[in-house]
């Protein structure tokens, strides 16, 4: 019995002597942090053509003692990122993937942002630099644009592609596209040195900017697509501003608020009632113009007489009552926010 006494006691003494991180099963030094080392701090692809691959392989490594996290996103949806794989053990390496997108021509500046949990480099922007050139050079500038469209409208425009390379590069138009509003045909003027573009819009627009790439298939090493922007935009019929309004403890007595309808001249629209909830409300209606869009559009200003704070709902809204004839805005509401202070 004795012995197991002592045998007992002298285990007792050599655990006490132990490291507590060696005794829990530990195999990193806790004191010591993950370290990051990254391969390249900055992603410059120089010059290229536009439509060509720019793209860049990151090698990060843990040179420290403990795990390393590591998360990679962009400031833009031009670059893109895969991720390195997370977390790094003590001596581990991984990679990720930048890329940046030369649809556009012009010069590039953005940056990517390794985020870790290393205490030294808790988070390391790493600038994307480079130019584009322009395959082709439009005459109408960078995309092809129609203004202050009808929703039946059908406008036709045709553009000049002129290659900027001094060997010939042929574009074609492959067939089946997806070009919803528009319908586009492709002409060659000058083989491998000029095209027209022939451009319509069709009436399947709808209210706002309608969007489309075209894509033309080049015999260009590295760049086999060339795209080129169109966009057409129909005001809407019906614009009604501020989309809320707010009143405050100081406003006690009734008060004016002002209203903005902007509508198309071709599809006139007449404010016939304003109501607070179920309230009816004093109001005034008086032609104001569209700055710059006055062949288009026109406005109503309108002065609404509000009650004071105290005679306002919470949760109260504003409807304004109008004759479209589509029904589309027949009613509108505009919520009123109660402030605090």
């Amino acid at each position: 019995m004795s012995r197991i006494v002592l045998c007992v006691a002298l285990l007792a003494v050599w655990l006490g002597h132990v490291p507590v991180a060696l005794a829990q099963g530990d195999t990193t030094d806790d004191a010591t942090p993950p370290k990051l080392q990254i391969d390249a701090r900055e992603f410059n692809f120089g010059e290229i053509w536009q439509g060509m691959t720019a793209t860049r392989k990151f090698n990060v490594t843990n040179i420290g003692h403990s795990l390393l996290t590591l998360k990679v996103t962009s400031t833009c949806g031009c670059t893109v990122t895969t991720q390195p794989r997370s977390p790094l053990a003590p001596g581990e390496s991984s990679t990720f993937t930048v890329t940046y997108d030369t649809k556009r021509p012009g010069h590039a500046s953005k940056s990517i942002i390794v985020t870790t949990n290393d205490p030294d480099q808790e988070k390391v922007i790493i600038p994307v630099r480079g130019e584009i050139r322009p395959l082709f050079t439009m005459d109408v500038g960078d995309r092809v644009v129609f203004h202050d469209l009808d929703l039946d409208s059908a406008v036709s425009r045709t553009v000049t592609l002129a290659n900027n390379h001094d060997d010939p590069v042929h574009l074609k138009l492959p067939p089946d596209q997806k070009l919803r509003g528009f319908v586009v045909d492709l002409r060659e003027v000058k083989p491998g040195h000029e095209y027209a573009l022939d451009v319509r819009t069709k009436p399947s627009l709808h209210e706002g900017w309608n969007t489309v790439k075209v894509e033309l298939a080049t015999d260009f090493a590295g760049a086999p697509i060339y795209y080129v922007s169109l966009a057409a935009h129909v005001p809407p019929r019906f614009v009604l501003t501020p989309r809320k309004l707010s009143v405050s403890p100081q406003q006690t007595q009734s008060h004016e608020a002002r209203l903005r309808i902007e509508y198309r001249k071709a599809d006139p629209i007449n404010v016939t009632e304003i109501r607070l909830n179920d309230r009816k409300l004093d109001w005034v209606a008086e032609p104001s113009s569209v700055v710059g869009r006055g062949e288009l559009l026109t406005a109503w200003t309108v002065r609404v007489r509000m009650p004071g704070y105290a005679d306002t709902p919470k949760g109260a809204s504003l409807y304004v009552i109008t004759n479209d004839p589509t029904g589309a805005h027949k009613r509108t509401r505009v919520p009123i926010v109660k402030l605090t202070k």
